[in-house]
């Protein structure tokens, strides 16, 4: 059923790599895959480490590296911070459902409350 989606944004003041990383990915149907592999480190990765993720994802490395250093990917990862911002949220997590905050996100009570209003 299309009634419910997820979704995942970036949040951070700044372009970070990682955010980098996920959306070329995304590119190419690989988001959540670069995702899990970025988060289940112990620390960030560096350039290398992500390039390395990628190719071990079998993403193809000649549109990753153009997607990675296009200024658009960065640009468009800005614009999103921006919307975030003027929308007035500020904390991860965020929840929305269909545009609406759920006020305590660590709530499992009030986030079923707010999905059964849709089903």
């Amino acid at each position: 059923h299309n009634k419910v989606k997820f979704g995942f944004t970036h949040f951070s003041s700044y372009v970070t790599l990682s955010a980098l990383a996920t959306e070329c990915a995304a590119k190419q149907g690989k988001f959540w895959e670069m995702q899990e592999n970025i988060f289940k480190r112990k620390q960030l990765p560096d350039t290398n480490e992500v390039f390395l993720i990628a190719k071990n994802l079998n993403i193809k490395m000649d549109l990753f590296k153009n997607d990675f250093y296009n200024p658009e990917t960065s640009q468009k990862i800005e614009y999103n911070f921006k919307l975030i911002k003027y929308m007035g949220l500020y904390a991860t997590p965020t929840i929305l459902i269909n545009g609406k905050p759920v006020f305590d996100s660590s709530s499992q009570q009030e986030i079923e409350v707010e999905l059964k209003k849709y089903l």
